[in-house]
């Protein structure tokens, strides 16, 4: 009796721990990365999978989407039709379409099947940043830089609405199941849930310290997941609003979330490269997947949840799953191949395909913030540093410098005052040009594949352009004192002597990657031959430290030395 006791409890003990094993097996994952695809030559922004889950789009900065098959990482040739970055780009619920949109503003509508563009729709004035279609594939979504989201009839192209009320870009778009709703997450630090029918707001979530950079609604439309630049993720109750968790375990600013179909996993993506899965019920961290070389910037799923796709600045796409093979069988591409036809950047049907409104783009500018910035003494800048002596009296007509990333041109007038800067990025064809009187700012002009959204600040003497990022320019009589990065938080400040040489740029910025460094620091230095008064060439010596989160003292990072030539025209 006694044995048969003891074996009874050690029955009930095992089933325990057996039941415990499974419990403790939904907190973690297995996941690996399976396959790397390489196709484009600049960053993956956007990620998405075919409603069959045969197929995956990705867009890119070098202007492109690639379709691929997964499985054997095979690709068409890139789809060409935008004239600029490529920043979003979606699949339609019923797999005969797909959308993309690009920094100029413009969304393109794609055949699946032939590979030809539908329309271009143009209504939004700076860049688009995210699209997403209804449910039903009726309507799509578009947010932008305009600080508005528009809805589109994706048959016939119209412009049905325009939603204002985010203050700043709008970063993400994500349409509710029973699509009746739409989130939105912005640089304004918030998150709006509109009511797509009547256009009105629903409520506004607040919670977030730094930029929302993305917004997704879970599978049952209960919840809504967000991430920002602040590093977390929030899990919120879609219909109260309330936060139900907020999920810390990022380095950088998270780019993407993603649920999983069944709504059981939460994946976020961030600048720190790397890739979180979240349980979303308690917000524990189930798997932090490593392997991309740069920022993650997309993630999406299979429709059967077992699959996860990553998009980075890497030039990469990779797939990761527990399974141990990619399940689909190989497919063959369509025959046809993509037609090169030219971009339509007005509303009027390609190819003979359907028709379309003609749309006019909103009156409404993006409204910029205003922000001080504290100017350097003009009259020159208190350095360790030799003084320089003055160059020939001659009057200088223009100054050239040359480095290895750029061209920066300054044109003074007859009274030697600076009254324009132009600095150029020879690689990528991108050009900022800034006018000015008596160390004023007049104008600004950004042009270029990833230069846009230019404008001036005259109260503050700032001028603000967008390059991956908000920057923002003050500026003196010697030309720029302050560049600031406003979604990442770093600064240069520029320092010049009497004779408006410049002499020294500190820099700030948090360091990069590392757990172990913190408040990073870059300080270059400029040196002329002072003998000679020779200005035409100049030595840069850069050092780079950073403090330690253990010793909390400064260590130098690295140390290099180049030079720079100038070209200097006299009257």
């Amino acid at each position: 009796m006694r044995r048969n006791k003891s074996l009874a409890l050690i029955a009930i003990f095992a089933t325990l721990f057996a039941g415990c094993g499974t419990l403790f097996a939904q907190d973690a994952t297995n996941f690996k990365q399976l396959t790397m695809m390489k196709g484009h030559h600049k960053n993956v922004t956007s990620v998405s999978c075919s409603p069959d889950g045969k197929y995956v789009l990705s867009g890119s900065t070098d202007s492109t989407l690639i379709i691929w098959n997964p499985k054997s990482g095979a690709r068409l040739n890139p789809l060409k039709g935008h004239n600029s970055f490529v920043e979003c780009v979606s699949w339609s619920p019923d797999g005969t379409r797909f959308a993309s949109g690009s920094l100029n503003g413009g969304v393109i509508i794609w055949d699946a099947n032939s590979l030809l563009r539908v329309r271009t729709l143009k209504g939004h004035t700076f860049g688009v940043e995210s699209i997403c279609w209804s449910p039903d594939g009726k309507y799509l979504a578009s947010g932008a830089s305009d600080e508005t989201i528009v809805i589109w009839d994706a048959n016939s192209g119209a412009k049905l609405k325009t939603l204002e009320g985010h203050e700043k870009t709008v970063t993400s778009v994500s349409w509710s199941p029973d699509g009746n709703y739409l989130a939105s997450a912005s640089k304004d630090k918030t998150i709006v849930i509109w009511d797509v029918n009547s256009g009105a707001k629903i409520k506004t979530l607040t919670g977030h310290t730094k930029n929302v950079n993305t917004v997704c609604w879970s599978p049952d439309g209960k919840y809504l997941a967000s991430g920002s630049r602040d590093k977390t993720v929030i899990v919120w109750d879609a219909n109260s609003g309330a936060i139900l968790q907020t999920m810390k375990g990022h380095t950088f600013g998270v780019n993407c979330v993603s649920w999983s179909p069944d709504g059981k996993y939460l994946a976020s993506a961030a600048w720190d490269m790397s890739i979180v899965l979240w349980n979303p019920n308690n917000g524990k961290n189930l798997q932090t997947l490593k392997g991309h070389t740069f920022s993650v910037e997309s993630l999406c799923w299979t429709p059967d949840g077992k699959y996860l796709i990553s998009g980075a600045g890497d030039q990469t796409c990779r797939i990761w799953s527990e399974e141990t093979e990619y399940i689909y069988i190989k497919l063959p591409f369509p025959d046809k191949k993509p037609v090169r036809d030219t971009v339509n950047t007005e509303n009027k049907p390609e190819n003979g395909v359907g028709g379309t409104t003609a749309l006019e783009p909103p009156v409404r500018k993006p409204a910029r913030d205003v922000v001080n910035t504290e100017n350097k003494p003009e009259n020159g800048v208190e350095t360790e540093q030799t003084q320089i002596e003055e160059p020939a009296k001659k009057i200088i007509k223009k100054s050239i410098e040359k480095s290895e990333s750029k061209i920066l041109i300054k044109e003074y007038d007859q009274q030697g005052k600076l009254i324009k800067i132009t600095e150029k990025d020879p690689d990528n064809g991108n050009s900022l040009e800034f006018t000015l009187r008596d160390g004023k700012i007049l104008s600004a002009k950004a042009s270029g594949s990833s230069y846009s959204d230019a404008s001036v600040d005259k109260q503050n003497n700032t001028a603000t352009y967008y390059n991956w990022s908000e920057i923002r320019i003050g500026f003196n009589k010697f030309g720029y004192s302050k560049i600031e990065n406003l979604e990442w938080g770093s600064e240069d400040i520029y320092e010049y002597n009497e004779a408006g040489l410049l002499v020294r740029i500190i820099g700030s910025y948090e360091g990069f990657g590392s757990d172990e460094f913190v408040g990073c620091e870059k300080e270059t230095t400029f040196s002329y031959d002072v003998n000679n008064q020779d200005w035409t060439k100049r030595t840069e010596t850069q050092t780079s430290s950073c403090i330690s989160n253990k010793t909390k003292k400064k260590k130098v990072m690295d140390t290099s030395t180049s030079t720079t030539t100038r070209t200097v025209e006299y009257w």
